[in-house]
Parts: structure tokens; sequence; C-alpha cells
């Protein structure tokens, strides 16, 4: 309950409200009547109130369509070269290059992505157009993101494609004939 409310899916502009409202945390949240909140934030207020309490009766749907698939890791020490993050890199596009292959062959990628943290959690990523997983773009995209740390040491390292969307059946029909 004292996760940052940031962290937790609530929008910027939300989260400065609830700041100046001195409320920074779940828990913080949990403190308040649920008049309050509707009160300061509207019919959000109410949905501020349940969500805080792990009230949510949104329906789960699993076929919601995937837009990417990637993969990071963070290390038990951070990596202090350029040329350390290149050797964990390699094998995060491998792994990526063999989920993709295993199960995903279907989707189209139209843009290939590298995200890293640095030793101060800021993050930062860098995107390119793309069709496949080419493991020289990745290098060029990690130096692009590393020369953004001024020096900082790196905690995590991700790599990602971004799909085409899924015609919809409207295209999908147009094409049958």
């Amino acid at each position: 309950s004292e996760m940052c409310i940031r962290d937790r899916g609530v929008g910027m502009r939300t989260a400065e409200r609830l700041h100046e409202a001195g409320i920074t945390t779940c828990g913080a949240m949990q403190e308040r009547s649920e008049m309050e909140l509707v009160q300061r934030f509207g019919k959000f207020g109410r949905s501020l109130y349940r969500l805080c309490r792990g009230i949510d009766d949104r329906p789960v749907n699993p076929n919601r369509e995937r837009k990417s698939l990637s993969n990071e890791r963070t290390f038990f020490q951070n990596l202090r070269s350029v040329e350390e993050g290149l050797l964990k890199l390699d094998e995060l596009v491998a792994e990526l290059s063999e989920d993709y292959a295993a199960g995903h062959t279907d989707r189209d990628i139209r843009e290939c992505v590298v995200k890293l943290k640095f030793e101060d959690f800021q993050i930062t990523s860098v995107q390119r157009p793309g069709e496949t997983i080419d493991v020289a773009v990745y290098r060029e995209l990690l130096k692009e993101a590393w020369g953004r740390g001024d020096g900082k040491s790196v905690r995590l390292i991700g790599a990602g494609v971004r799909f085409r969307p899924l015609p919809s059946g409207d295209e999908l029909q147009l094409e049958m004939f």
C-alpha cells in the first residue's frame, strides 16, 4: 500500500492533483473517504476509492491484440561500459528472436526498441522503424540510448519489437475477393 501512485497507472495530471491533496501513496488514498474523493475528483473519485482497495469490476479481456514482444534484464551489478552492454544486448536479442520465431511470426514487425534504466532509475528508450530482428540495428539503438546517460552505469537493458496492427474484419473481407 506504500506503492507510489504514479507507478500504479494514474496519469501525470491526476498524480499532480493527488499530490496537491497530500495523497502520494495508495495507503494515503485509503485514508480518504469516498465522499471526499468524489468531491475532489468527480465521478473518477469513486473509481479511485475502489481501485486503491483492489476493487475493479472491469472485465478481463484475454484476447486483446498483442502490440509488442520484448524482454529485459536487471543486472546484479550495474554495467559500466557500453561494451558490457552490447554483450548483454546480444543475448537479449537472440532470446527475442527465438520468442518471435516460436509463436509470433504471424505478426509483422514495424519497430525495434531498446530500453535502458540507469543507476539513478532514469529510463530512456530508442526506437527505429524496422521489419526484422537485426542485432546490428539493436546495437546502434543501444549505443544511442547509452550516450544519453552522461557516463551513468546501467542497471537494466530491454529489447523489443512493436507489431503492425492486425487488419480489421472489413479489411480481411476485402482481401478475400
